[in-house]
């Protein structure tokens, strides 16, 4: 128990240090004009996705609004489509800055490496999906079982991702393990 404990808090540590970097570099960055194409792209994107949710779930919500809200995490009655709306702006300003970054410190994944990367990104997914799915070896009658359902996740989340969306999660992994070793935080920090 205890070195699963400190294996989550490393995981922990790590996901809060990456979101310091981009929350620190996105503050300092000084972006004139966003494309009103892919802030676009990004709303649609989250309002559909919300639309998707709110299917499954109309019988317990009076109304869309209702679901976003509670969705979001936001007060009841919250204009939910302007908070997409930042989210949009704001998941576009970090992605121009990451593109920055990539470009000023002229960081290109190596070829060679990645594939290899993309696989360790896909079976990050993977196991992020079968923990959040509860799925576990023992519930299952034979090895065999157990692999279809790994399996069944597993196409599921490359009918998902697609390749551009891998090659940039490769990119942003890349670009994050250069920022992780020009970041150094203090106790307290």
């Amino acid at each position: 128990i205890i070195a699963e404990l400190k294996a989550e808090r490393l995981d922990t540590d790590e996901a809060i240090l990456n979101e310091l970097i981009f929350d620190y570099l996105v503050e300092k960055a000084k972006v004139k004009k966003l494309p009103k194409a892919d802030v676009r792209d990004y709303y649609n994107n989250n309002y559909d996705y919300i639309n998707q949710q709110f299917a499954s779930y109309t019988s317990y919500y009076e109304s869309i609004d209702v679901f976003a809200c509670e969705f979001l995490g936001l007060a009841k009655n919250s204009d939910w489509q302007a908070e997409i709306r930042k989210m949009a702006e704001a998941s576009v300003t970090e992605k121009l800055v990451f593109y920055y970054v990539m470009r000023d410190a002229n960081l290109i994944v190596p070829e060679e490496e990645f594939e290899a990367r993309k696989a360790d990104i896909i079976e990050g997914y993977l196991d992020a999906t079968l923990k959040n799915a509860k799925v576990d070896r023992a519930d299952y009658e034979t090895e065999e079982k157990y692999l279809e359902k790994v399996e069944e996740y597993r196409t599921n989340i490359l009918n998902y991702y697609t390749e551009p969306m891998l090659r940039e999660a490769v990119m942003y992994d890349y670009a994050l393990e250069y920022l992780r070793q020009k970041v150094t935080l203090t106790a307290g920090e």
